[in-house]
């Protein structure tokens, strides 16, 4: 199914929402859709692993907010049906992304109901790309982070 059908009436209720590499591949406004749509069937938590912007370089403004973040152009608007399905690394439908910036994805994170976003960092790497993040996002109480 697609993404972006996420609904409760669907697909139910769920403790943990996984939401792994796919942030990155959507337009405005679906990227602030999903977001709040994984919200909306989540009960605990929400794990984002993301492509994000590390320059603030274009804004889109969803529901009254401006969001910060940069357009990624995904495909090429002349790709057939078929190049566009056989190519799993991008949207079917879009020809251009918007990646957030991080704050901005926590900001939508916020706008969307939950409650804290904690910035997961793999010490096992010896470098952590600058731009792939993996943001846990509570819904519910506020987290206290010792």
């Amino acid at each position: 199914d697609d993404v972006r059908s996420l609904n409760e009436s669907k697909y139910g209720r769920f403790d943990v929402v996984l939401c792994t590499g796919v942030l990155c591949h959507l337009d405005s406004p679906a990227v602030f859709e999903v977001i709040e749509n994984i919200h909306s069937v989540c009960d605990r938590l929400a794990i984002f692993e993301t492509l994000i912007s590390l320059r603030a370089v274009d804004s889109q403004t969803y529901k009254g907010k401006t969001y910060w973040g940069t357009y990624y152009l995904v495909r090429e608007k002349k790709d057939s049906p078929a190049q566009r399905f056989r190519d799993r690394r991008a949207s079917i439908d879009k020809p251009r992304a918007f990646w957030l910036t991080r704050s901005s994805l926590g900001n939508a994170l916020e706008h969307a109901g939950f409650t804290s976003a904690l910035v997961k960092v793999d010490p096992s790497l010896e470098s952590q790309p600058l731009d792939r993040h993996t943001i846990i996002a509570i819904n519910g109480a506020p987290a206290l982070v010792l």
